[in-house]
């Protein structure tokens, strides 16, 4: 291999000093990455945010239950092909619920 492409290829070590005094960022600190609830006003805006979502989250849930409910008393869709479906429903808002809050659980760690 040539010397030249050699050089081309290091990468590591191109102009990368270990300084003491740089520190990485703290994601509250940056205006533009804040961390919910790390602040007062990060705080009251999850509180509301969290009680639209929890209504949102409810309505949507009974619109998509109601829809196969409507499904099953018209004949498109059997009874257990409806049960399957509720269930399914269920056990995917449940598994992205664990995923929301160990979310949120995580972004407040520093």
């Amino acid at each position: 291999m040539p010397a030249n492409a050699r050089n081309k290829m290091r990468v590591v070590d191109a102009g990368y000093t270990h300084e003491t005094n740089v520190r990485e960022p703290v994601l509250n600190e940056l205006p533009s990455g804040r961390i919910p609830g790390s602040d007062d006003v990060t705080r009251a805006q999850d509180s509301r945010f969290s009680r639209r979502t929890a209504i949102i989250l409810a309505t949507v849930f009974a619109v998509l239950a109601a829809g196969v409910g409507v499904l099953t008393l018209a004949g498109v869709v059997s009874g257990h092909a409806a049960s399957v479906m509720l269930w399914a429903l269920l056990g995917l808002y449940f598994a992205f619920g664990i995923l929301i809050v160990m979310y949120r659980l995580i972004s407040k760690l520093e």
